[in-house]
């Protein structure tokens, strides 16, 4: 297809299917570029999902909500949610930002290759007295070469973008063991198993009173 479409245009100007192709590669690599930056930062935006994750929980923990009310947390927890939330808000604008900038590319890509197809064309009709027909069968040409083009490469781009995922689910995979399974000691073999709690108390750091106290 490619041979056919470039033999074709090639009758206009030999650089017309050369332009088509550049500006097709160029989007590509600035498409490539923007996924690669999204995956380099993807535990910066994990972070902060995370974070704020973890204040809810434990907001909505009721084990802790009399420590809550009694050190009057509930601000503190607010303030460290909300920073959460602002570093979340100023990544994502970021990331819309390279967004944004992605499309922008793109129409300006498509406006050049179109402005040079009619620039060439209108030249060829007014000067050299192009019909009608050929005008608009060499346009189409045009238009489905950069189709198939920007087709292939959204392909291709798309495909970098499944095997970024597929590389953070083998980060995860291939993470190291934390546990020593082979140089640990095995389980002794009895038939029954007891845990028991026998005189236990327990109070705050730098306080006095015991708030469990010979617990059994």
């Amino acid at each position: 297809s490619i041979i056919i479409y470039c033999g074709f245009l090639v009758q206009l100007e030999w650089w017309i299917p050369v332009i088509i192709i550049a500006a097709a590669v160029a989007g590509f690599y600035f498409n490539r570029y923007l996924n690669k930056w999204d995956y380099q930062h993807r535990e910066e935006q994990a972070a902060c999902y995370t974070r704020m994750n973890y204040i809810v929980r434990k907001s909505e923990d009721f084990a802790i909500a009399k420590d809550i009310r009694i050190f009057g947390l509930q601000n503190w927890l607010q303030d460290i949610y909300d920073d959460s939330r602002n570093l979340l808000k100023a990544f994502l604008h970021r990331k819309e930002r390279n967004d944004i900038w992605s499309y922008v590319f793109q129409i300006a890509c498509d406006f050049v290759r179109n402005g040079i197809a009619y620039v060439v064309l209108i030249r060829m009709c007014v000067e050299e007295g192009m019909p009608a027909a050929d005008f608009l069968l060499y346009f189409s040409a045009i238009s489905g070469f950069s189709d198939w083009i920007n087709g292939l490469l959204m392909h291709f781009s798309n495909y970098h973008y499944q095997s970024q995922q597929i590389s953070s689910i083998q980060e995860y995979l291939n993470k190291d063991e934390q546990f020593q399974f082979e140089f640990g000691k095995p389980v002794p073999e009895v038939g029954k198993w007891e845990l028991s709690l026998e005189n236990v108390s327990f109070r705050y750091p730098g306080s006095e009173t015991d708030i469990i106290k010979n617990f059994n």
